[in-house]
């Protein structure tokens, strides 16, 4: 297993976080480390996280996600659905606490085409 690691701005605008998979990985995790770069982000008791996005052919992907609110972390379990297809896929964090909603700057994630 590889735990790939990468802060991630909970405000849109800079240049989206690029993370690198193979086709078919599945035995990964990514942690997001949580920031603000406008402002303080705080995390409240009862928040739950998902990722969500867009795959390489345009297909919708969402999945839980596991939250440490202390540590401001949001946890992705990896499997073969996120890495099926070769290309860029545009994802975000979304964070959910009493209904509404709050989505972290885009980020992509980049699977390369298995060259057998």
């Amino acid at each position: 297993m590889i735990t790939h690691n990468f802060d991630l701005d909970m405000t849109p605008g800079e240049d989206p976080v690029e993370i690198q998979l193979n086709k078919n990985d599945a035995d990964f995790t990514i942690v997001f480390a949580l920031f603000s770069s406008l402002g303080t982000l705080t995390i409240e008791s009862g928040t739950t996280a998902q990722i969500r996005g867009r795959k390489p052919g345009g297909g919708s992907y969402t999945a839980n996600a596991s939250i440490n609110i202390g540590a401001k972390t949001v946890t992705v379990n990896g499997d073969s659905a996120m890495t099926a297809e070769a290309g860029a896929g545009l994802y975000e964090i979304c964070l959910t606490h009493g209904g509404k909603e709050l989505y972290s700057a885009n980020f992509h994630i980049v699977v390369e085409q298995i060259t057998q």
